[in-house]
């Protein structure tokens, strides 16, 4: 290899060059190795964001669209409205169970499909019976994930009543949002704004 291909910038960029006619062409007996590389910015992924995607997205029940809608809400900007507003501890508790209900409903949602599931593929596991064992067993194997995950939500929602699980992440940032908001204000009062 010499010294002179590791220099890019005095060959054709490779977005220019046409990499089906350079390998289609008749005649050509060169090989033709080129890899167009991906250009990934920083800022697609935020360090310090907790994202739904890549390799840090959910599986299971969490990664569901309800649960997923349900985090993807700004917890931080509606608690500091309710402070900014509001200013009392009142509010912030109303503020608080308005965030659990909601999970709890969502909960019950996701819940509601998962359980909708397990009877459709026991509905099938039953019809199936005695034709074919190993169809039989990857519904009893699928049935038996959703029955983890019904009771993965089944805790969720029980802990979300002690605010514990799941849910502590939207209460913190609620809380956060409303200490801001507060904070502001009283900043703005004192300020005479």
């Amino acid at each position: 290899m010499q010294l002179k291909n590791l220099m890019p910038w005095k060959h054709q960029a490779i977005e220019q060059i046409d990499f089906e006619a350079a390998s289609n062409k008749e005649g050509n007996n060169e090989v033709v190795n080129i890899t167009k590389m991906p250009h990934e910015n920083p800022l697609d992924q935020p360090v310090g964001l907790v994202g739904i995607r890549g390799k840090d997205s959910p599986k299971g029940p969490m990664a569901s669209f309800p649960v997923s809608q349900f985090f993807s809400q700004n917890f931080i900007n509606q608690g500091r409205y309710t402070g900014s507003l509001q200013k009392s501890k009142e509010s912030l508790e109303q503020g608080s169970e308005a965030v659990i209900a909601q999970f709890q409903n969502t909960i019950s949602i996701v819940m509601d499909e998962v359980q909708a599931k397990i009877d459709g593929l026991r509905k099938l596991e039953i019809q199936s019976d005695g034709i074919s064992g190993p169809y039989s067993q990857q519904l009893k194997s699928v049935c038996l994930r959703l029955e983890r995950d019904l009771s993965t939500l089944n805790e969720q929602l029980e802990l979300s009543g002690e605010r514990k699980g799941w849910v502590l992440s939207a209460l913190n940032e609620y809380r956060i949002g409303f200490d801001r908001g507060l904070r502001e204000a009283i900043d703005a009062e004192l300020l005479g704004l």
